[in-house]
């Protein structure tokens, strides 16, 4: 059995055709997957519809992705805490980036963040964060923040980084640009991941997934049953069997999001 911790079943790429898509998921072993809310217009409610019409199989977090922080603040704070009474046993995606042009300046994004982080400790609930490029303002709030529950997704931290954050009860899930990137090796930064936090994810559509064909590999969008691409790429980096690797990320993500069993 397989568990995706990250993708996004609302986007639109995926919409068109989602019950096929749900149906390839199956078939490939994946049980179940976290789908992941960005504050983009109406995608709260897309996927709590997604999850009432499969229940126990896809499970929801809604949050305020960086790359979506309105001006209106108190408006989506209040749109927030109504829509998790609706439904939602996470927060995310939300976080830090430094790299997208256009979007809020890093202070507000850390204020829209660091709210969001209270609320998942006010709630008890998991918290799925995104971060690029602002790794020491991230430990800046998480670490006067004990007790939080969160997870990295599409995790590429250095070995030092893991480790720190470790120490704070991370989880780290990796995805298929940890896996298939050339350019930089994850044999360290896995290796320094403890076992029971470990959490795999396919980050569909966005995820590029290397698929082997006749004459030539290429990348194509991901979607939820490639992950067990994933999970090959994963093992090979770790020296371990697919298996074993699905067994454990699939009880490390059933225990964050307290999904049962």
């Amino acid at each position: 059995m397989l568990f995706d911790a990250h993708n996004h079943l609302q986007d639109e790429r995926l919409g068109g055709n989602l019950s096929t898509v749900l149906d390839r998921a199956k078939e490939a072993g994946v049980e179940r997957m976290m789908s992941c809310a960005t504050g983009a217009r109406g995608d709260w409610d897309r996927l709590r519809a997604i999850a009432d019409c499969n229940p126990g199989r896809v499970f929801v977090s809604l949050g305020v992705h960086p790359w979506f922080l309105g001006s209106d603040e108190r408006s989506w704070k209040a749109r927030l805490e109504l829509a998790l009474n609706s439904g939602g046993i996470g927060i995310g995606e939300a976080g830090l980036d430094a790299h997208k042009g256009g979007i809020a300046p890093i202070e507000d994004q850390m204020t829209a963040l660091a709210w969001q982080m209270d609320l998942a400790l006010e709630r008890n609930l998991p918290i799925t964060l995104h971060c690029v490029g602002v790794w020491d303002k991230m430990f800046e709030l998480l670490r006067t923040r004990p007790g939080l529950c969160f997870v990295f997704h599409s995790y590429k931290g250095s070995p030092e980084m893991t480790r720190e954050f470790a120490r704070l009860g991370a989880y780290f899930s990796i995805g298929p640009s940890a896996v298939f990137e050339k350019r930089k090796p994850m044999t360290p930064t896995l290796a320094a991941v403890p076992p029971d936090k470990l959490l795999v994810e396919t980050d569909a559509p966005d995820g590029r997934i290397v698929t082997n064909e006749p004459s030539a590999a290429r990348q194509v969008c991901s979607e939820p049953s490639q992950l067990v691409a994933v999970c090959d790429g994963a093992a090979k980096i770790l020296g371990l069997a697919r298996e074993e690797i699905a067994a454990k990320t699939y009880e490390n993500a059933a225990r964050f999001f307290k999904a049962g069993k």
